[in-house]
């Protein structure tokens, strides 16, 4: 048997010194050259800003913004999103880079909301680059705050904000002859309002910078009127001159987000006030010479006109299907004179007209009474007023507040206090609590007061401030 034998072959291999330095200087190269591709995807994987940034303030309507440094996955980006505590939102990109959550209905006011963005999202481009940092940010939802008009009397008068958690006024407008009136958007960012001069300034809340909207010129403006989507602005426009039968004043309108230039209703009278817009962006205005309420939508330039001899301001119902107002009705033989005879009573009763053209139907179910001020809760279920009886023994001095249910038709009390005047309704934004105007009816060297009570009656009403007065909330 032959014996195979193995044998080992030895290579060996001679490197030159020279070579060694450009394996070494191939080596690093190729290394540098791995940072540096790691350094860019570092770079331009995909990085997130938030607004408002983490620990800002949120309006509970406006939305939280993400911006991104490159074009982004939808899809990718809402399976890495958290929210808590959770609530519905809509995601709407502006772009491929901004994103944008808006509430569907309003966040949870006065409370933290915070944002989970985990890392791994995707960029949308080659070669889908993903994200390494999770995000965590947080911040607190501003809580509903209460705008007025102080002082009533003795100076005059600026626009302020009060913060119910802490008992602090902030001063919004510090004009030396004072603004004469205001109305503010939805989500509390724009106030449009009116100086002594008569001209009508847009103040951005979040920087407290003050711009002229409208320059009425010698006419006077007032009684600024917001539609509730922020796309119209309405008021009373007056001219200085002129005998007192031509200087009345005459409803106008802005569309805000056009650029367009201010122009006056297509009322059938030049003689027109109290402009106040629905959720449909419909227009009410009262028409003193045709005694009626004329209703106009500037978008399908449809019309209405209701009947009304009183034209008192009125409320509209939050889904825009009537408006609601005092009118004067006579109640036959509803007094007796010292000398025996009987004369109609004239009485004031909350009358609804539905924008669908059916008959007019009223809500007071009491004959004998004085209702006025309506202004219905943001859900639309209750609606506060202010009553008072004209029945000899049931008579007082002022009007109180009362609350009306509308699917029922029940009304209750909300004020006891007879020598008082109770108007100028504000509800909260949730409907719980109402925010009114008190004014001593026994006693006028006393200033005007704004307090706050709750509709389900567990607490006792607060006085808020003194010697204010147009009471409005804001987110």
């Amino acid at each position: 048997m032959q014996n195979l034998r193995y044998r080992t072959l030895v290579f060996q291999c001679t490197i030159s010194p020279m070579q060694r330095k450009n394996w070494a200087n191939t080596l690093g190269i190729i290394f540098l050259l791995g940072l540096a591709l790691s350094a860019l995807a570092w770079w331009r994987a995909p990085k997130a800003e938030f607004a408002p940034p983490p620990g800002g303030t949120l309006l509970p309507t406006s939305p939280i913004v993400i911006r991104f440094n490159s074009d982004m996955q939808p899809q990718d980006v809402a399976a890495h999103l958290g929210l808590t505590p959770e609530h519905p939102v809509q995601l709407a990109w502006e772009d491929a880079r901004t994103l944008h959550i808006t509430p569907q209905t309003s966040w949870p006011a006065g409370e933290n909301l915070s944002i989970t963005l985990q890392r791994g999202i995707a960029a949308q481009t080659w070669p889908h680059l993903r994200s390494h940092t999770t995000y965590h940010w947080q911040v607190a939802v501003s809580a509903p705050t209460l705008l007025y008009l102080w002082p009533a009397r003795g100076a005059p008068a600026n626009l302020y904000r009060l913060h119910l958690e802490t008992g602090e006024s902030e001063q919004l407008t510090d004009l030396p002859l004072g603004i004469t009136g205001y109305t503010a958007s939805a989500d509390g960012r724009w106030i449009y309002y009116t100086d002594t001069q008569g001209d009508i300034y847009r103040l951005n809340r979040l920087n407290a910078a003050s711009t002229l909207l409208v320059d009425c010129g010698e006419d006077v403006c007032s009684a600024p009127a917001l539609s509730p989507d922020g796309k119209y602005l309405a008021w009373e426009r007056t001219p200085t001159q002129g005998t007192p039968q031509t200087a009345l004043p005459r409803v106008w309108y802005l569309p805000l987000e056009e650029t367009a230039a201010p122009q006056p209703i297509p009322a059938p009278d030049t003689y027109s006030r109290q402009p106040q817009w629905n959720s449909a962006n419909w227009l009410s205005v009262y028409l003193p010479n045709q005694a009626q309420y004329f209703t106009w939508q500037p978008e399908s330039g449809q019309t209405r006109t209701w009947t009304n001899d009183t034209g008192e301001p009125g409320t509209w119902l939050p889904d825009a299907s009537a408006f609601i107002a005092p009118a004067i009705t006579l109640l036959p033989n509803g007094y007796m004179t010292s000398g025996g005879d009987f004369l109609d009573l004239p009485t004031s009763h909350l009358i609804r007209y539905a924008l669908e053209e059916t008959p007019p139907t009223d809500l007071s179910e009491t004959i004998a009474v004085e209702d006025t001020a309506p202004v219905i809760s943001p859900n639309g279920r209750l609606l506060a007023f202010a009553r008072k009886f004209l029945a000899p023994d049931q008579w007082t001095p002022g009007r109180q507040v009362w609350l009306l249910t509308l699917d029922t038709g029940s009304a209750v009390p909300l004020t006891n206090a007879p020598l008082y005047n109770h108007t100028a309704f504000a509800w909260n934004p949730t409907g719980n609590a109402l925010v009114y105007l008190r004014a001593n009816q026994d006693d006028f060297s006393q200033p005007p007061e704004l307090w706050l009570a709750y509709v389900d009656g567990r607490q006792p009403p607060l006085r808020l401030v003194v010697n204010a007065f147009a009471p409005q909330w804001i987110p």
